[in-house]
């Protein structure tokens, strides 16, 4: 048995931000503002960047699904030309 050493964590580095400027509709800077001032939400922008990451998964995870969906219509094709 052999003796082994754990790699240290990697520190990740903090995220760099940008500003991005979007125009959006009143009445969804009115909600948001509602939103902030019942306290469910600190700021516009986090409201934003939160929102954002929720449909970037949403979106990955629907690539994902079409790509598995796409593999598997490609196999049974395969087959049937009977290319294995």
């Amino acid at each position: 048995m052999g003796f082994y050493r754990k790699q240290p964590k990697q520190k990740r580095k903090p995220c760099k931000k940008q500003i991005v400027t979007v125009n959006i509709p009143n009445q969804y800077t009115e909600a948001m503002d509602i939103m902030i001032d019942l306290g469910m939400i600190n700021s516009r922008s986090e409201l934003v960047r939160e929102a954002l990451k929720l449909f970037l998964e949403n979106d990955k995870e629907f690539r994902n699904d079409l790509e598995v969906k796409f593999m598997g219509i490609m196999s049974v094709n395969r087959t049937e030309l009977g290319i294995v």
